[in-house]
């Protein structure tokens, strides 16, 4: 919420709320000076922030870009070296369903942000920690020059509601 010093007493733009603003710093951040009347300070929080840029790498796991990408990450997870071994990740369990011969680890990237549209929960950041599991999407992704792949499933979509992020692993279906 807005609000202005009129003199020595803040005023909330709501009307209501007792002055002063809470978390009210001692000077005016924007000035770098003490406060004077007529100055407005903005006590609303700010909006939530994503914990992986888009675009990089963190312990396997890759922050993809997606419309919603400010606010929280969608992160294709360690596990997905189960279906493309040059995955760089250091997971160790039982292989799965591959991609095919070929393919690379910025094709089944650029596979991962064409589902992102397709997965509508992929889109929000629930209120508390979600589990997806074994999503069929029918989206069809064929590399230049390479075998097409027409369908997959996504394995373990999980939404992590304190750290801000969805992370799944997928494969051809």
């Amino acid at each position: 919420m807005m609000w202005t010093l009129y003199g020595t007493t803040w005023t909330p733009d709501d009307g209501v709320s007792p002055p002063p603003p809470p978390g009210l710093p001692p000077g005016n951040p924007s000035s770098g000076k003490a406060w004077k009347s007529g100055d407005r300070y903005d006590d609303t929080p700010p909006p939530p922030q994503a914990p992986y840029p888009a675009g990089s790498w963190h312990d396997g796991n890759y922050a993809i870009t997606h419309a919603n990408q400010a606010s929280f990450s969608i992160l294709v997870d360690s596990h997905q070296k189960k279906h493309i071994s040059s995955w760089p990740s250091t997971y160790a369990g039982a292989p799965g369903t591959k991609f095919p011969k070929g393919w690379t680890n910025q094709d089944v990237i650029n596979y991962a942000q064409l589902l992102v549209p397709h997965f509508i929960q992929l889109g929000t950041g629930p209120a508390s920690n979600t589990i997806l599991n074994n999503v069929s999407i029918n989206v069809a992704y064929q590399p230049g020059g390479k075998i097409r792949v027409a369908s997959v499933i996504v394995n373990t979509a999980s939404w992590n509601a304190a750290r801000r992020y969805w992370e799944f692993h997928f494969y051809p279906g």
